[in-house]
C-alpha cells in the first residue's frame, strides 16, 4: 500500500495493542485542534406571549368610561353605608 508512517496491529476481540493507538490518536487530536468558524449572531429580542397577549387585549377593549359603578357611595355619607331592613 505504501504506508511508510506508523501502524498498528490491534485485536479488537481483545484488546491487544488499543491502548496504545487511543494515546496516540489523542495525541494527535490535541496537538492539531479544529478550528470551530464562529459565526456572528445577532442576539434576537425576546417576546414572551403572554406580555404581548396581555397588551394587546387591553389595546383592542373598548373601556366604557362608566361612572355608575360607585353610585352606591358618596363623598356627603359620613355614616357609612346605609342598611335597608325590611320586615
Amino acid at each position: 500500500l505504501g504506508w511508510e508512517e506508523d501502524y498498528y496491529l490491534i485485536s479488537a476481540a481483545t484488546g491487544k495493542n488499543v491502548p496504545p493507538l487511543c494515546r496516540d490518536i489523542m495525541d494527535f487530536i490535541i496537538a492539531n485542534p479544529r478550528e470551530a468558524e464562529t459565526q456572528q449572531v445577532a442576539p434576537e429580542e425576546v417576546k414572551f406571549k403572554w406580555e404581548d397577549y396581555h397588551q394587546e387585549q387591553l389595546a383592542e377593549y373598548q373601556f366604557d368610561d362608566d361612572e355608575d359603578w360607585d353610585d352606591d357611595w358618596t363623598e356627603e355619607d359620613d355614616e357609612g353605608i346605609e342598611f335597608i331592613y325590611k320586615p
